[in-house]
């Protein structure tokens, strides 16, 4: 594991407005058309949670909770 807390943090990202960027890939993967994975799924499910974490969880593709809801981390996984 790699200490970090004795470097300055640059807070550079923060300055980024993360919800209007997310919203705008959103917007762009649902202007995608004939598209076999998207066309065989209800919902796009990007990812949800506070946009400032420090971490980032990646799970595997959503499943049939997942899509139904187009929320992450549903059903038995969740």
């Amino acid at each position: 594991m790699i200490n970090n807390s004795n470097q300055k943090k640059d807070n550079s990202f923060d300055k980024i407005d993360k919800k209007e960027d997310l919203d705008e890939l959103k917007l762009q993967l649902n202007s995608i058309n004939d598209c076999n994975l998207k066309n065989n799924s209800k919902n796009i499910v990007l990812g949800d949670g506070n946009l400032n974490s420090p971490i980032m969880l990646v799970g595997e593709a959503p499943g049939v909770e997942e899509d139904s809801a187009g929320q992450t981390f549903l059903g038995e996984v969740g």
